[in-house]
């Protein structure tokens, strides 16, 4: 589980390893990087609201999203956020947690569900017009219909 504290302007202020490995950068190098080098574009309005309902009710979450890894791809993760006082200074606790795998499982069952589906239409499509054909076969194994 990933654990990091920011300031309101995603400004990183302390991060635990497991944050840092989710990224796929070191503690130093995740500490250096800001909110949009890690944040794909098309969060930008969900990541807005966010922040929004944790003005308003002290806490966000948790919602997924993807983050960009430091080899370009992208993680899936679960956030969750927590508005805390500190020194005076209103910064948040997130927790992070990588949900890449749950995903690739989701779509994976997703994917076999569909092939199951067609196949049973299928199945279903030749049980059905098979049941309309009479045929008859000979002592000799020839076939014709009646």
């Amino acid at each position: 589980m990933g654990l990091l504290l920011c300031r309101t302007d995603g400004t990183l202020i302390n991060i635990n390893p497991a944050y840092a490995a989710i990224l796929g950068h070191t503690v130093p190098e995740t500490l250096n990087l800001n909110d949009r080098q890690i944040t794909p574009e098309n969060y930008a309005a969900s990541d807005r609201a966010s922040l929004e309902n944790l003005e308003t009710t002290g806490r966000y979450g948790p919602y997924e999203k993807e983050l960009i890894h430091k080899d370009g791809h992208l993680v899936s993760v679960r956030i969750s956020g927590l508005m805390i006082d500190k020194d005076g200074e209103q910064v948040i606790w997130c927790s992070v947690e990588n949900i890449s795998e749950l995903r690739h499982a989701q779509q994976e069952r997703q994917c076999t569900e569909q092939i199951l589906k067609q196949s049973e239409a299928r199945y279903r499509s030749l049980v059905i017009s098979t049941t309309q054909i009479l045929w008859v076969s000979t002592p000799e194994g020839i076939c014709f219909e009646r």
